[in-house]
């Protein structure tokens, strides 16, 4: 069970959960995102949940996705957003110390594989 946080608006972030050993495939965790995004079970307000973390003593940590949403998400252990601009779409990744930079280099290269996995799949 792995969660993770995404914008859903300048003031809110939504809760999203997966049991990836149910899923058996991307397009089946694509569409339990976009159904999670669109009927949330948890939303907090963006302001309060900037103010919180992880446990800085515990091995979880707090991932969040933001799509052109300004904000300031320092307590974040990982943020990733999307923004398109003429026609392209941009990513950037930031990281938290308490993430292996090494590992975090990796990051970027797999998302890319994962979005081609998906086009491969349409």
């Amino acid at each position: 069970d792995v969660p993770y946080y995404a914008a859903l608006n300048e003031q809110h972030i939504v809760s999203l959960r997966h049991d990836f050993g149910a899923i058996d495939s991307i397009k089946e965790l694509l569409q339990e995102s976009r159904s999670q995004f669109l009927n949330p079970e948890a939303v907090y307000p963006l302001d309060s949940f900037l103010k919180t973390g992880a446990n800085p003593g515990s091995s979880e940590i707090l991932p969040v996705y933001a799509d052109t949403i300004g904000g300031d998400f320092d307590n974040a252990d990982l943020h990733w957003h999307t923004d398109t601009n003429n026609g392209t779409v941009n990513i950037a990744f930031r990281f938290s110390s308490r993430m292996d930079r090494e590992e975090m280099k990796q990051l970027p290269g797999l998302y890319v594989a994962i979005l081609e996995e998906i086009i491969k799949a349409a």
